[in-house]
């Protein structure tokens, strides 16, 4: 396990493989290469499948799928970044991820 992502709810998903983050999130995967599917909360500007976690070895990265607001990733000591959608980005520990400016999921280390 690469590490948690904290949700906007305080819940924790463990971060040891693909993970889908949306409003209503699903996927055609094979079942055992299907993603974990997380459902995020919002004010409505939150997409049905609005964005991706995704492990490559030890690199997190993190994928706008195209959602109608978009997504900002915010890493330690750098400024606000808003993700292209389609557009794997690599994150560290410690970085926030915000869907549509409504709902924070933060990537953090596994602690163990």
């Amino acid at each position: 396990m690469l590490g948690v992502l904290r949700l906007p709810d305080g819940g924790e998903v463990p971060l040891d493989g693909d993970v889908l983050v949306g409003r209503r999130p699903s996927s055609q995967a094979a079942p055992g290469a299907a993603p974990r599917l997380v459902t995020v909360e919002g004010q409505g500007g939150v997409s049905a499948r609005h964005l991706e976690f995704v492990l490559d070895g030890w690199t997190v990265g993190v994928r706008d799928l195209g959602s109608t607001n978009g997504t900002v990733i915010t890493r330690p000591f750098e400024p606000a970044q808003r993700l292209t959608a389609f557009e794997l980005v690599a994150i560290e520990p410690g970085t926030r991820v915000t869907l549509a400016g409504e709902a924070t999921v933060v990537f953090e280390a596994d602690q163990a």
